[in-house]
């Protein structure tokens, strides 16, 4: 049996962005179950009236900086919010390895993601070719 390395690891939660804030959320016994935020509504345009169910929310999910994956305006406009944080995740994943994400091009590096179901795509009123790549 071979052996293996965990190096690096990425992950979001709500009002923890990285492993430090996640701990910090941890040991304070901070409940992050709340509701919707004004900020939220107002960039959504969702009936702000409307009860709504209290859950975990991610902060700044709409900050996807499509260039630099070199994808299209169109195809990150399209693309389901879980893939393009996932895309996010793994990227900060293979910084938290203390070396450049360009250094392991080429090698034999796995990385393992733990994903929902993706559902976006079901929300698009007209059908776009780029709802296939972004919602896989």
């Amino acid at each position: 049996m071979k052996s293996i390395a965990v190096i690096g690891v990425s992950a979001r939660f709500p009002q923890g962005n990285g492993w430090q804030e996640i701990a910090d959320l941890l040991r304070e016994g901070r409940d992050v179950v709340g509701p919707i935020s004004d900020d939220r509504l107002s960039k959504t345009g969702i009936d702000p009236t409307r009860p709504y169910v209290e859950m975990g929310y991610l902060e700044d999910i709409d900050q996807f900086d499509y260039r630099f994956f070199q994808l299209s305006k169109a195809e990150a406009d399209t693309m389901d919010p879980t893939q393009r944080l996932l895309l996010q995740s793994v990227y900060h994943a293979l910084e938290n390895t203390g070396r450049a994400p360009s250094f392991y091009a080429g090698t034999h590096t796995s990385l393992n993601v733990a994903d929902v179901n993706l559902q976006y795509y079901r929300l698009a009123e007209t059908f776009e070719q780029t709802l296939f790549t972004g919602n896989l």
